[in-house]
């Protein structure tokens, strides 16, 4: 029996049925606006932002969802520090930037922390309809395009949750890729300051009942939340990754400082003396990452998180 097959029946074995979930709630208007002129595509809920897509000159080393927010209005990520340059002084990891796309060691490129120059860089925007679909390409520090990446993002929201659906595609552009592995990926958000869990009030939790970065922090996992307040008001993030992505289920990079990510290739630095995964990409094929953020209003209960995880992946 394989690592997934384990991990998913031990999961569903946790599982206790709730009567709410936002597969049974009615769903609200989602409305895209792309705004060219300021490189941006605006996601609306009923008539209440929920999120931007950036791909502006001011988003330097990669295009970023940014602000995004919860059914209550709150922030639940981090201010930027080049959008608020006061921060530039008080702030940790500036690489870390609202919900983002990265990887620390393609062939010895950094495309997480941007060290050497390597930059993702928005290309041009497929489609804005009901979805937003964009291509980019990763480009290292001497500007040769390494990857192409085209992702589609799906949205959709409910009187007490927003969600958003990225599938993600990675294509080698020339020569065989390796991802070696590194705890520096892949897929992230970084939280809010007052869901941090070290000096804030938030707390992750993850599929198993697993509970505090301390727990969770390098351990294979369906899902990972973390429950918390912002300006006095609960809510709970969530990040749901789908079994089409690569080597799922993925190992989490979740931080008590506010890093919250997922990475399926980092083995050898999340799990003490095992063997490097060594991922491969070979030219004109392709990885592909589905993964569901969901924004809620509350601090919403294991079940709950457990019933919309199951309707995400079914």
């Amino acid at each position: 029996m394989s690592i997934r097959q384990i991990l998913l029946r031990a999961f569903a074995a946790t599982l206790v049925c709730s009567s709410i979930s936002f597969a049974s709630s009615p769903a609200l208007p989602v409305e895209l606006k792309s705004v060219v002129e300021e490189s941006k595509v605006e996601v609306w809920v009923d008539g209440d932002l929920f999120t931007v897509y950036q791909y502006g000159s001011t988003y330097k080393e990669k295009p970023v969802f940014y602000p995004l927010f919860s059914p209550d209005g709150v922030l639940v990520v981090r201010e930027l520090s080049f959008v608020d340059q006061e921060l530039l002084k008080s702030q940790d990891h500036h690489h870390h930037q609202s919900v983002f796309m990265g990887y620390g060691d393609v062939d010895g490129k950094d495309f997480w922390s941007s060290h050497d120059g390597e930059r993702i860089v928005h290309k041009g925007i497929i489609e804005v309809s009901d979805s937003l679909a964009v291509f980019s390409e990763w480009v290292d520090g001497e500007g040769e395009p390494t990857l192409d990446e085209i992702r589609r993002v799906e949205f959709g929201a409910t009187a007490d949750s927003r969600w958003m659906d990225h599938t993600i595609t990675l294509l080698s552009k020339k020569v065989q890729l390796h991802f070696n592995d590194t705890k520096e990926g892949m897929f992230a958000i970084r939280l809010a300051d007052e869901l941090r869990e070290d000096e804030g009030t938030g707390r992750y939790i993850n599929a198993f009942g697993w509970e505090t970065s301390k727990e969770i922090w390098g351990k294979r996992a369906p899902w990972v939340a973390i429950r918390g307040s912002v300006q006095g008001k609960d809510v709970s993030i969530a990040i749901f990754e789908h079994p089409s992505t690569e080597n799922y289920p993925s190992y989490w990079h979740a931080r008590a400082y506010g890093l919250f990510a997922v990475n399926p290739f980092g083995r050898k630095d999340f799990v003490k003396g095992s063997t490097p995964l060594d991922t491969v990409l070979a030219p004109n094929e392709t990885f592909r990452f589905r993964y569901r953020i969901v924004v809620y209003s509350g601090k919403v209960s294991k079940e709950r998180l457990d019933e919309d995880y199951w309707a995400y992946i079914n």
